[in-house]
């Protein structure tokens, strides 16, 4: 009895990991627009052909086949991948954790959602807008119009940005601005309850307006500044001014620096 019940131990914990897999390839002539909704998964995007959008979806636990309805579309340049889980009682043969993997031409514009996971995206140029409810995004080289939003999670991001709008509902925001940057008014980093820290090129001129509910605010520019009413608000002309750059925090410390 013993051995029966280590060995349907063991053929219990082997359904349980078993991973599976789906994946297309989409040609595309153009820049590509690409929109994910990745249910609770994790996303991850990087640089693949200059010709293709290519996605692939691994699991861990069940199979994709009784657990995850995947939608692939296309539409002349436009591809549309959707995941949505099926709603059932599970007994050792749930989804356990879904990655999603996205290769884009290096210029292409996403569209990325996730109710419950984490995004990462590196070096890819275009109109990038990313939303997770509970996690964390990962930006890395990336250059153009960015707009990411998560209700609990860090923002953490680099490259070269003509728009900048973060916000995490209970998160770090950690942003580096790449020199060859062409900024637009207005950016806009927001953390409800959270540090920020903004890490700008030496000669970037901005309006800078800074404010924390409850915490310290640091410069590492010289600043002529037109508003300090105590040490968590600073509004101020930085390199003679520019583009716009609010900073908001409910809870923490701001920190603007030179790379």
């Amino acid at each position: 009895m013993r051995n029966f019940a280590l060995i349907a131990l063991l053929a219990l914990f082997s359904i349980s990991a078993r991973a599976d897999e789906w994946s297309r390839s989409y040609p595309v002539t153009g820049k590509p627009e690409v929109v994910v909704d990745a249910n609770d998964g994790d996303v991850e995007v990087m640089v693949g052909s200059s010709q293709l959008v290519d996605v692939r979806v691994t699991t861990q636990g069940g199979t994709i086949r009784d657990n995850v309805q995947i939608t692939g579309n296309q539409s002349g340049n436009r591809v549309e991948i959707k995941l949505h889980k099926v709603a059932h009682t599970c007994v050792g043969l749930c989804i356990q954790s879904m990655r999603i993997e996205v290769r884009v031409p290096r210029e292409s514009d996403l569209n990325v959602r996730t109710d419950d996971g984490n995004v990462s995206v590196d070096n890819v140029k275009g109109n990038l807008q990313f939303e997770t409810g509970d996690g964390e995004v990962s930006l890395r080289g990336v250059e153009g119009s960015v707009h990411a939003d998560t209700h609990d999670g860090n923002v953490d991001v680099n490259g070269r940005f003509d728009v900048l709008n973060l916000h995490t509902g209970d998160g770090n925001i950690d942003a580096e601005v790449n020199a060859g940057s062409a900024p637009q008014p207005r950016w806009l980093l927001r953390s409800g309850d959270g540090n920020i820290r903004l890490k700008l090129p030496a000669n970037l001129g901005a309006d800078l307006d800074a404010q924390s509910g409850d915490g310290e605010i640091h410069v590492g520019f010289p600043i002529s500044a037109s508003g300090v009413g105590k040490e968590n608000s600073m509004r101020g002309k930085i390199n003679g001014g520019g583009i716009s750059i609010e900073l908001r925090t409910g809870d923490g410390d701001i920190k603007v620096e030179k790379i």
